[in-house]
Order: structure tokens, then C-alpha cells, then sequence
């Protein structure tokens, strides 16, 4: 009886043909969460910062109601602060490869939110 091969064995699995485009791959993950990771932060502000092919993604909290005197504040002409305080949610580290599958999704997602945005009144 032949033996089964493994299709995961590099002797046995195809190769694509040289030259050819590699084709991404859709496959499910499922992340177990660990201490309270999966509990949902809510985040007003975010930064992203890039530092030797990371990106660092800053996700805080600013009160609403600080946001609401900046706002006023420059509406009136009034001088406004020169930093806002807030409280850091989470901040993630990115290799380029997630940072553009995030990107992809974001982009998609934005997307689907204008498509179902009610027409606005001329």
C-alpha cells in the first residue's frame, strides 16, 4: 500500500509556477482570549506611530466634554490648549503585514458604512 503524503510536506506540495503571483489565502482564525482581552475598550482617539516596521496603534479615551470646549473654544476664536489630556485604552504593535490586512478591512468596512448612509438633501 503507497504511503499517504502529507500535503504540508514541502517534497510533496505544489509549487507554483516561477513567475507567478502568489494568491492570498482566506483562512479562519479563532483567538482565545487571555486575562480580560475580550472585553470590549471603547476609544475616542487613535494614533499610529511607525518605528522600524512596526506600527504602534494608540487607541485613548478623551472626555467628551474636553472635546466639547476645544470645539467651542475655536468657534469663539478663543486660544485653545495646547495638549488635551485622555487615558490610554490599548496600545498595539503591528508587523507591516497585519497593519495592511487591517488596512484592508478598515477600508471595506468604511465602505460598506458610506453605502449605507441615507442620501443626504441637496
Amino acid at each position: 500500500m503507497p504511503e499517504a503524503k502529507d500535503p504540508l510536506d514541502s517534497q510533496t506540495a505544489q509549487q507554483p509556477p516561477a513567475g507567478a503571483v502568489p494568491q492570498a489565502i482566506r483562512l479562519p482564525v479563532r483567538l482565545t482570549p487571555v486575562n480580560n482581552s475580550d472585553q470590549p475598550v471603547y476609544a475616542n482617539h487613535a494614533a499610529l506611530t511607525l518605528v522600524q516596521g512596526v506600527a504602534y496603534v494608540d487607541c485613548g479615551f478623551i472626555e467628551p466634554s474636553a472635546l466639547g470646549l476645544v470645539a467651542r473654544a475655536a468657534q469663539s476664536g478663543k486660544p485653545l490648549p495646547k495638549a488635551l489630556q485622555g487615558k490610554l485604552a490599548v496600545r498595539v504593535a503591528l508587523s507591516m503585514e497585519a497593519l495592511q490586512q487591517l488596512h484592508l478591512q478598515l477600508t471595506q468596512a468604511v465602505r460598506g458604512l458610506r453605502q449605507k448612509r441615507p442620501p443626504t438633501a441637496p
